[in-house]
């Protein structure tokens, strides 16, 4: 996509430039960019059941599957910004829209989005997470098809003003910290929660490891009733989840 591309070569100017530049496309882009409002009364869309997510919950938690159903998105590298879209409009279409606009969160908003400041969000300086520097942050953001990390969330629960919910199954006997509800840059506590979960692609073990490379949407028991879709039908086609320094990513 063209204006990623753009964005991504904005690295390049100084600190004021950036954000100015920003601005521009913020402004120029506004009405292609424009998304649905954002209701209260939950997802009236159609969902499609992910069995690879359904098999991962009954190993590692199988209560969740009394109150939540996992919704298929589409393993592009997107993965990400499927899963909001769904959860929040019931529908993967606004993947994209959602992309730049998380780009344009942090790029105006850089100080909150960047390890380094004094001022950033409080899950960068966590000691439990293992935030990206604002420049491989940028990268992520910036490459289509390349997946983000938890970072990203922030931005989108910035952009859309809502609470994200971020469920990472435990496959070990402890709870991940990526489990947790995600608020970002000036949400209301009182605002929307949508949920996503961590999940995987590929075949899920009765024992052993699992390659958490995957995001999908969570639905509450309850919402409309889900397309069924088999399994071999699931997309296969991935990027890595992490990098080698064990810094988890959603796509």
């Amino acid at each position: 996509m063209t204006v990623l591309s753009d964005l991504r070569c904005l690295t390049c100017l100084d600190k004021t430039d950036f954000q100015a530049r920003c601005m521009e496309m913020s402004r120029a882009l506004s009405s292609d960019l424009e998304l649905p409002a954002v209701t209260n009364d939950g997802n009236k869309g159609q969902y499609t059941t992910c069995y690879q997510s359904v098999s991962l919950l009954k190993r590692c938690q199988p209560s969740m599957l009394d109150r939540w159903t996992p919704g298929y998105t589409d393993g592009d590298g997107n993965c990400m910004f499927r899963a909001i879209s769904q959860a929040v409009y019931g529908t993967q279409d606004y993947y994209m829209q959602l992309r730049v606009l998380a780009c344009l969160e942090v790029g105006l908003h850089r100080p909150t989005y960047d390890k380094s400041s004094t001022v950033c969000h409080s899950l960068l300086s966590s000691e439990l997470l293992l935030p990206p520097t604002f420049l491989e942050l940028w990268t992520e953001l910036t490459t289509p098809g390349r997946s983000c990390c938890y970072v990203a969330l922030l931005a989108v629960s910035a952009v859309l003003q809502v609470r994200v919910f971020s469920y990472f199954p435990p496959l070990a006997t402890f709870v991940s910290p990526l489990t947790m509800e995600m608020v970002g840059r000036d949400v209301d506590t009182r605002a929307r929660c949508v949920a996503v979960m961590w999940s995987t692609v590929g075949d899920v073990p009765a024992t052993g490891g699992v390659d958490i490379n995957h995001m999908v949407s969570l639905h509450k028991r309850g919402e409309p009733v889900p397309e069924q879709q088999p399994p071999a039908t699931v997309a296969t086609t991935v990027s890595r989840p992490c990098d080698n320094s064990g810094r988890l990513y959603g796509m």
